[in-house]
């Protein structure tokens, strides 16, 4: 009776054969491909932090070309640390930045025998 089932069965195929047609690719639009190199995002290998910089804007005055960007740190959320106007772990880089701790005894302070 398998012997019979067997011989009388027909062929089947699990996949159609291909007919040659070759795939329709449709490109990306502009918009897309510029936003798609964000999300190539490099990795320290040290440290296993997203390093997140997009740049903005370049501010050239008198041939000194100044870079815009806004750039992102992952370093966990800390209760007691206040978001930045950008916002949270997020940083607007330009120019650059004076800071200045205070260690001890303020540079500002009077003292009384002029001596620190």
């Amino acid at each position: 009776m398998i012997l019979l089932l067997g011989l009388s069965s027909s062929e089947f195929y699990a996949q159609v054969p291909n007919q040659g047609a070759l795939p329709q690719i449709i490109p990306k639009s502009p918009n897309v491909a510029g936003f798609e190199k964000y999300g190539k995002i490099p990795v320290s290998l040290s440290t296993g932090v997203p390093e997140v910089s997009i740049p903005l804007t370049t501010i050239n005055i008198d041939g000194l070309s100044i870079p815009v960007t806004l750039s992102y740190h992952n370093n966990g959320v800390k209760p007691k640390e206040i978001a930045s106007w950008v916002g949270y772990g997020w940083n607007l880089q330009f120019g650059g930045t004076i800071n200045w701790q205070i260690r001890g005894l303020s540079d500002f302070s009077q003292v009384e025998n002029g001596l620190y």
